[in-house]
């Protein structure tokens, strides 16, 4: 069974990369934009069940197995990084973080999950 789908972020890239994964049999379960209301529209014109504007909301949800990170790039490490160390996986858009620091404590932290048993 392919893993359910998170999705932060609701640019251009969003709307043709979504009916791409659903062709493929993958399942949409979430989406998170800054604001409710952007995520609310991006969610009722593609489809998706859940919409929110706080993080945690989508990376707690029990049927959201990858995230895909495709937020403005100052939210891509702190997102990363708490979706690896609660054992979910990533996809993340460049740049990976907005220094080296950032994408170093990806990369960190995506080591530690894999030495806590989270990916095998």
């Amino acid at each position: 069974m392919l893993p359910g789908i998170g999705l932060f972020g609701t640019g251009p890239v969003v709307k043709v990369l979504v009916p791409i994964l659903r062709e493929n049999g993958f399942k949409i379960e979430a989406i998170w934009s800054r604001t409710v209301q952007d995520a609310q529209d991006v969610a009722k014109e593609l489809n998706i069940p859940f919409y929110t504007s706080k993080i945690d909301d989508v990376l707690l949800r029990k049927d959201v197995d990858l995230i895909f990170v495709l937020c403005a790039p100052n939210l891509h490490a702190q997102i990363s990084v708490k979706a690896l160390g609660i054992g979910k996986h990533i996809v993340c858009d460049k740049p990976a973080g907005l220094s080296q620091e950032d994408a170093l404590k990806m990369i960190l932290t995506c080591i530690y999950s894999h030495a806590r048993g989270y990916y095998e």
